[in-house]
């Protein structure tokens, strides 16, 4: 993907996947304290509209232990690409019930990333399902 976004936000730091889990649910939280029901992000790239962070979880516990780390230390960075970033999505995948996108990001310190988030055409809603390096 050529658009990419820069993070300002470097990747969390830990020596175990609980340390560095531990400081992802407090950004999870500080972003669940500021709204009212779900969880949720205003998207530049998705014109404004609400992005439910909370599905991550659901698909982050149904990876090892060793992804689970892997992935973890780019919430931070995710999060700011969300809230941030004006690239418009790349559809990946594309049915009648849903839509998948994919966006890239780098970090401060040059670390290609890729989050995905997935639209459901029934509800009209937007969901942040995964954060992953790539090269």
């Amino acid at each position: 993907m050529s658009d990419t976004y820069k993070c300002k936000a470097g990747l969390l730091t830990g020596t175990s996947a609980k340390e560095i889990e531990k400081k992802a649910r407090r950004l999870f939280h500080d972003v669940e304290n500021k709204t009212r029901r779900k969880a949720y992000i205003r998207s530049k790239s998705f014109d404004g509209e609400k992005i439910f962070v909370a599905t991550f979880w659901d698909h982050f516990s149904k990876k090892n232990y060793r992804d689970r780390e892997r992935r973890l230390r780019y919430y931070q960075c995710a999060l700011e690409l969300l809230a941030r970033s004006t690239v418009k999505p790349e559809v990946i995948f594309e049915n009648k019930s849903e839509k998948i996108y994919r966006l890239s990001g780098v970090t401060d310190n040059g670390a290609k990333f890729m989050v995905r988030v997935r639209f459901e055409t029934k509800t009209k809603a937007h969901y942040f399902t995964s954060v992953f390096p790539y090269d």
